[in-house]
């Protein structure tokens, strides 16, 4: 598994690498408040 932070017109987004494609996590959710949460969380 790939984490990936991207731009986008509405600013930085946090996404998940999957071959080609890029799976984005919520706005607003930053990588360093996802990894802050936890593995378990992480996986969800």
């Amino acid at each position: 598994m790939r984490w990936v932070t991207y731009e986008t017109d509405g600013g930085d987004r946090v996404g998940v690498v999957d071959g080609d494609r890029i799976h984005p996590v919520a706005p607003g959710v930053g990588l360093i408040d996802l990894i802050g949460r936890g593995a378990r969380e992480l996986r969800a």
